[in-house]
């Protein structure tokens, strides 16, 4: 089949990109460039929601299908898929059987079969609920069971997630690491920073959730380097999070409201390196982070924490922190040329084209056995 080909999609994730974009929102956004795309967020459940058809954005419709109760039985099953079936087609998905592409194995795999895909694929984008032994969360293992013996194809983001599926159910798996929005490159405006903030400034821009960041981490470089900023700029993921209030009590941490999303690479351009400062977990250890991949393409140096597997091959321009934050000196400078230009190799755009290859030579070949 040639590149050109379109596709009709139906990802599976579990939320609006009105909640904060993820890395399938950046994807789909990129795939919805060539092909027809259909965002189907979590259902809700009946009685007491009413599935919907969401406005059209960037090209991506999202679609927010109803689960009637007692899924259990089949007249229940099926009238939730004939609810989304009709859906997707008053939204312009028209008869063609699309690819689903399973973003999250929690996202309604029930509803995903009645759609008759073309093609299914498990794309896994983080290795949610692996306990801090490293062993998977039984309730998530079986929806992953589901969604691997379903797929065709799967794809992970990191080598690491991949080795994790490949060992536990011997499947092959492709890995397409994240990326970040080429538009970025196209203007060099930073974002303003408070009087208060003298410069170095280590920054990190995102969701500041007690859960994975490792705020005994900050506070030791904070410590460590009193002369610097530390700037933590994003949600609160709850409102009330001892450890950061207890950061915020430093004098050289600086906690900042959110930035909209068209202004983050701005605010990134205003730090001096970029801070990862995750806790030392299994999860955290074979993720790929988009703040890190964004921040190399700025020309960031980045300073991590854990050691992250998709983040070695940048080394030097990543630093590594060990557990007493004595790992690295204070960052001076910009990024490696060659690991810039190894992180500005991946685009959104080049991401969404790779996976859109994959799944034309999985129907493809398809289409040859069943000749």
């Amino acid at each position: 089949m040639p590149p050109t080909t379109e596709i009709t999609w139906a990802l599976f994730g579990r939320s609006s990109r009105r909640n904060g974009w993820q890395a399938w929102h950046w994807l789909s956004r990129e795939l919805a460039r060539r092909h027809r795309v259909f965002h189907v967020l979590d259902p809700v459940r009946v009685p007491g929601g009413h599935g919907s058809v969401l406005a059209e954005d960037d090209g991506v419709v999202e679609v927010r299908p109803v689960e009637y109760p007692l899924q259990r039985l089949a007249p229940m099953r099926a009238l939730s898929r004939r609810w989304l079936r009709r859906a997707l087609r008053r939204a312009g998905c028209g008869e063609t059987p699309p690819v689903v592409t399973v973003l999250f194995p929690r996202s309604a795999l029930g509803l995903a079969r009645g759609l008759r895909p073309a093609l299914t694929v498990y794309y896994a984008t983080d290795d949610y609920y692996l306990q801090d032994d490293g062993v998977l969360d039984e309730r998530f293992a079986a929806w992953e069971r589901q969604a691997v013996a379903a797929a065709r194809l799967v794809v992970a983001v990191s080598e690491a997630i991949a080795a994790r599926i490949t060992g536990q159910y011997r499947v092959p798996v492709r890995v397409i690491p994240n990326g970040y929005d080429e538009a970025i490159l196209d203007s060099a405006e930073t974002c303003p920073l408070p009087a208060a903030v003298r410069r170095p400034v280590l920054g990190f821009a995102g969701t500041l959730d007690g859960r994975r960041l490792d705020g005994a981490l900050i506070g030791r470089l904070a410590r460590r380097w009193p002369g610097a900023s530390i700037v933590l700029a994003g949600p609160r993921a709850n409102e009330t999070d001892p450890a950061l209030d207890a950061l915020a009590r430093l004098a050289n941490v600086h906690l900042l409201p959110a930035v909209p999303v068209e202004r983050v690479a701005a605010l990134v351009r205003s730090f001096d390196a970029v801070l990862i400062p995750y806790r030392d977990t299994p999860v955290n250890r074979a993720c790929c982070p988009l703040k890190a991949i964004e921040a190399l393409a700025l020309g960031r140096t980045v300073l991590a924490a854990p050691r992250i597997h998709e983040l070695e091959r940048f080394r030097p321009a990543v630093r590594f922190l060990d557990d007493a934050g004595e790992g690295a000196d204070l960052p001076a400078g910009a990024a490696e040329p060659a690991a810039v230009r190894a992180a500005r190799a991946l685009t959104w755009r080049s991401r969404a084209g790779l996976l859109a290859d994959l799944v034309l030579e999985a129907l493809a070949r398809g289409e040859a056995s069943a000749g």
